[in-house]
This record gives C-alpha cells, sequence and structure tokens, in this order.
C-alpha cells in the first residue's frame, strides 16, 4: 500500500537508489548537524554545552523524517500501523 514504486522498477534498482540517497543523505545530515552546532553556539554563547538536548533533538528529528521518507518511497507502507501507532502515543487508541 506504498506509492506503487516497487511496482515498476525492479528490486535491484530500488535497492541501489535507497542506499545511495541514504549514504547522500547521511552526509548532507553531517554537514547540517556542524551547521546546526554552529548556529546554535551563536544563540546561546559560551551556554552551548548546556543546550546539548536541543541540538540532538533537532538533528534526530531530520535524520528519522528522512529515514521514515526513505522507506514510504522505496518499501511502501501500511499507513494503518502508523496510524494505530500514533493514537496509542497520543492517548487517544
Amino acid at each position: 500500500m506504498g506509492l506503487g514504486v516497487e511496482k515498476l522498477i525492479p528490486r535491484e534498482i530500488l535497492d541501489f537508489f535507497r542506499y545511495s540517497a541514504i549514504t547522500g543523505f547521511a552526509a548532507t545530515v553531517a554537514i547540517l548537524i556542524n551547521f546546526n552546532h554552529d548556529i546554535l553556539k551563536k544563540i546561546f554563547g559560551e551556554n552551548v554545552s548546556t543546550f546539548w538536548w536541543i541540538f540532538l533533538l533537532i538533528s534526530l528529528m531530520v535524520l528519522f523524517l528522512a529515514l521514515f521518507m526513505f522507506t514510504v518511497l522505496f518499501e511502501g507502507s501500511n499507513f494503518d500501523v502508523y496510524r494505530y501507532i500514533i493514537l496509542k502515543l497520543l492517548g487517544r487508541g
């Protein structure tokens, strides 16, 4: 129940694109993490070491969102499962 990409393109090519995209994304995230660290250092000044958790949270949110998008594009997803998990986390399921 994904976007249908897995039916149009052979599995080997999808795997190549997926791992190439993840590798490129990892390199981009490394650059962005350094950029975010410099920005947070300018915002918080010398107190940047006490706010390390903000830096970590921002970096992980970007990483997890991109990995989720790769999974949806290249693997297909059952969105009913995600809806159930999100509703459980919010206490409404």
